[in-house]
């Protein structure tokens, strides 16, 4: 909620305010604020987003590099510059291999699947929500595996496949209940509810 979100910001500048020395805490804190502004202010997470940019480079700090190319992706698909997008991402990706980061690869290959949907390019988004769960799984992330089995569900779904939708949103669906997931479980429960009618299985959709 915003209350909550200013919160935050008011923290982070705090922090920010009182840690001084230009090292990779501080890079993160920016970083940290510039995600914070990114749904309210574009132009703070652009400020914020400059400054993290600017002390990376001049730390050779990769993870703080990988992050920025991260964030420049999700604004570019905001701005719905799709192909922008897409290159910052996998600069990110870069990144986040060179050091081996399992939870930032991760990351990205959702990111770049998200890419891949709002271009229609469905296989390709496929193959890496599809790498992102093989990841999520070694760390045993059970709430970004919900998230993509959500997101592989939607592609199915788009493209006629109700089996595999069904299928893909009832894992989700089982995953969601066992982390106590309200908003994960009720979201799987409307999305089935849409797919079992198209099907013409009403009694099953009024559940």
């Amino acid at each position: 909620n915003l209350q909550g979100q200013n919160l935050k910001i008011d923290s982070l500048k705090i922090e920010l305010e009182n840690h001084k020395v230009k090292d990779s805490i501080q890079a993160n804190i920016l970083l940290d604020l510039a995600y914070a502004y990114l749904r309210r202010d574009i132009k703070q997470t652009q400020l914020y987003l400059e400054k993290a940019e600017d002390l990376n480079s001049a730390l050779a700090y990769k993870k703080g590099k990988a992050r920025v190319f991260y964030l420049k992706g999700i604004l570019e698909n905001i701005r719905l510059n799709y192909t922008e997008s897409l290159y910052f991402f996998k600069e990110s990706l870069k990144y986040y291999e060179s050091i081996q980061h399992k939870k930032g690869i991760a990351d990205v290959y959702i990111a770049l699947g998200i890419t891949n949907y709002d271009l229609a390019q469905y296989e390709e988004a496929l193959d890496n929500y599809k790498k992102a769960i093989a990841l999520y799984k070694t760390l045993n992330n059970k709430r970004e595996l919900v998230t993509s089995l959500i997101n592989i569900a939607n592609i199915y779904s788009e493209t006629g496949n109700y089996n595999e939708a069904i299928a893909n949103y009832k894992g989700a669906l089982a995953l969601s209940e066992t982390i106590n997931d309200e908003s994960g479980i009720a979201f799987v429960h409307s999305n089935l509810g849409v797919l079992y009618s198209r099907q013409g299985n009403y009694p099953l959709a009024i559940e």
